[in-house]
């Protein structure tokens, strides 16, 4: 717990998020946090923990969430890869941010609409 992971970013553009759905929050260079460009967004296992929380504190066998509510939870922006990539909300439990595992959840994720479906594994 308290593990942090850096995220570099640097190499993207203006254009890299054109195809991302309006509203859907993005760690990149352009920050809000204040980061400048180059600097890499720090999300921390703990912070991740707090969506594992949220899921089992909920306990419905299907929670919908947006990027932006899951945002909100973990408190940082998710890193770009989560808009861009569907392996970022894979099952591989090496992968820092696959809290919900943890709590019992698949991910099931819909880049466009910019949310996902964390559905509750049966054994």
């Amino acid at each position: 717990m308290g593990e942090t992971f850096e995220i570099h970013l640097a190499g993207l553009g203006r254009n890299d998020s054109s195809n991302l759905p309006t509203g859907v929050p993005v760690a990149d260079d352009r920050s809000r946090r204040g980061r400048r460009a180059g600097q890499p967004v720090m999300i921390s296992r703990s912070q991740y923990e707090r969506l594992a929380r949220r899921l089992q504190d909920d306990g419905h066998d299907r929670i919908e969430m947006t990027f932006a509510e899951i945002a909100s939870v973990i408190g940082e922006e998710l890193p770009a890869s989560a808009s861009r990539h569907p392996a970022w909300w894979g099952s591989d439990p090496k992968h820092t941010q696959a809290v919900w595992l943890d709590a019992g959840y698949v991910a099931r994720p819909d880049l466009t609409a910019g949310r996902v479906v964390f559905v509750r594994e049966t054994s």
